[in-house]
């Protein structure tokens, strides 16, 4: 293949799932081709507030399930924060992994629906090249 994209799905596997999504991007993608994902990053707010309760055999990892509305993240089952080396690690061969990390505040009425004062949306763009 000459690309895959992955938009917020490869964050919601537990960590064996994970590694055989990544292992099975780089067996799918042809020398040259092209990885771009979107996936949480550790500084989002969620992430932030919820540390202590991370998944202990899986660290990244939250099962969040408050029972709010099943659009807001804290209802939403397995979630895995990556920290920029993970990709590295997780895409080993690749010529260029480069993951861009992207933040912004939510409105202050968008946070408050979420249970926040303040509220992080922090996400990696990550690129990479086989």
């Amino acid at each position: 293949m000459d690309g895959v994209l992955e938009s917020c799905v490869f964050q919601h596997l537990d960590r064996q799932a994970r590694q055989q999504a990544f292992a099975e991007v780089r067996r799918v993608l042809k020398t040259g081709g092209v990885f771009v994902g979107y996936m949480l990053d550790v500084g989002h707010t969620t992430f932030i507030e919820k540390t202590q309760e991370q998944i202990s055999d899986d660290s990244g990892s939250l099962y969040l399930a408050d029972g709010t509305s099943k659009i807001h993240l804290t209802n939403i089952g397995l979630a895995h924060f990556f920290r920029r080396e993970e990709f590295i690690q997780l895409l080993p061969g690749f010529s260029v992994v480069d993951p861009c990390l992207t933040t912004y505040y939510l409105p202050r009425h968008e946070a408050r629906k979420r249970g926040y004062e303040e509220y992080l949306q922090s996400m990696w763009t990550v690129f990479a090249v086989k």
